[in-house]
């Protein structure tokens, strides 16, 4: 066999295995987009535990909490000074959120249809809509009542943390979890 042949072998081989490997890479980045296997987390609150904790950012409140209590873990929406978010005793909780029944269901079942791999067939609201907002609750830390956010109180909760004012000045920053 020539030394050009060989060559020409070994090159075809490094492309074909490129080639692969980027088919691959490829084809496991769309199925992570597809899932929302992205990794990211967000705080949840476990009420029963009345601690922070994090849980996959795609998760639908109620939870099962970390205590084990079924609807027990409520999203946290927590704020600190720019640079201080990864500071837990920086932290404060602006609100907690949660979503009535019919919400939480058609979110699950998106999730579902997502984790299968499968393109949900129904129709899903706009993070926007007025049903999304008709079917979340929030609350303040430490009160037990909750507000649809559609209400004066629920819109007032969801808001009133853009007021807070850090030690410059500064307004405060939404933390997400490293």
């Amino acid at each position: 066999m020539s030394e050009q042949l060989k060559t020409g072998i070994k090159v075809g081989l490094l492309v074909f295995g490129l080639v692969l490997v980027g088919f691959l890479a490829n084809r496991q980045l769309r199925k992570a987009s597809v899932t929302g296997e992205d990794g990211m987390q967000a705080y949840y609150f476990d009420e029963s535990e009345q601690r922070l904790y994090l849980a996959a950012r795609e998760s639908v409140p109620p939870l099962l909490g970390v205590g084990g209590a079924e609807n027990d873990g409520v999203r946290a929406i927590v704020v600190a000074c720019r640079g201080e978010c990864g500071d837990p005793n920086k932290q404060k909780v602006a609100y907690y959120e949660t979503y009535a029944p019919p919400l939480k269901q058609l979110f699950e079942d998106i999730r579902s249809a997502r984790a299968k791999g499968e393109i949900y067939e129904g129709k899903g609201p706009e993070r926007e809509s007025s049903f999304v907002a008709k079917n979340t609750m929030v609350r303040r830390d430490g009160e037990t009542v909750w507000y649809l956010m559609t209400t004066k109180d629920g819109v007032k909760i969801v808001d009133e943390w853009k007021s807070w004012r850090c030690g410059d000045g500064q307004g405060m920053v939404v933390c997400t979890p490293e």
